[in-house]
């Protein structure tokens, strides 16, 4: 009907994207896991999603299964987007062994890891780029941490008690939307 091709025209007009571009670098976890963790991002505006085959990773993917996860994920976000009005789909880029991904990784105005008993961050600027990385279950292995902060990665605490790392993802992406992104907080 013509209304709902005027609506449907409205919608890709206006755009939902956050001014704060947020890169999700994801140790990859087990099925629903990763799955709920890629919608609920979607959701919450993040732009690309990385995910890393980490120390700690349970899930091992061979190079097929690696290609039909992908599919799956990027079906996942593309439902999310649908569900959320979205109109441009968060990138999701084949899974990565760790040590790969940081060998290529670009700086982004604020690289954070997650990371229990961090400093308070007090960014000096308002960022406009951040990459968040995340652990698997299990977390960072102690390896892992220290190339993460040689590479200058700051950490960030989100209180006193350790995330499953869906929540870790979810709350990270929330706290960074708060305070740079499109967020509206009292």
């Amino acid at each position: 009907t013509p209304g709902s091709e005027r609506a449907r025209r409205d919608a890709l007009a206006r755009s939902l994207e956050s001014p704060l571009h947020i890169t999700l670098v994801q140790g990859i976890s087990r099925g629903e896991r990763m799955d709920l963790t890629l919608q609920k991002a979607t959701e919450l505006g993040v732009g690309r999603v990385v995910p890393v085959a980490m120390q700690r990773t349970v899930v091992k993917l061979s190079e097929r299964r690696a290609q039909t996860r992908l599919a799956h994920w990027r079906a996942v976000v593309a439902q999310a987007c649908q569900q959320c009005g979205r109109n441009r789909l968060p990138e999701v880029e084949p899974a990565v062994a760790f040590d790969a991904w940081l060998a290529s990784h670009e700086a982004t105005d604020l690289d954070l890891v997650l990371t229990p008993n961090a400093e308070p961050l007090k960014p000096d600027s308002k960022p406009t780029t951040l990459t968040l990385v995340i652990g698997p279950e299990g977390g960072l292995a102690e390896r892992e941490s220290r190339a993460l902060h040689e590479h200058g990665f700051a950490g960030l605490a989100l209180g006193p008690r350790i995330l499953r790392t869906e929540t870790a993802a979810l709350a990270g992406i929330a706290v960074a939307q708060s305070r740079w992104g499109d967020f509206q907080t009292p």
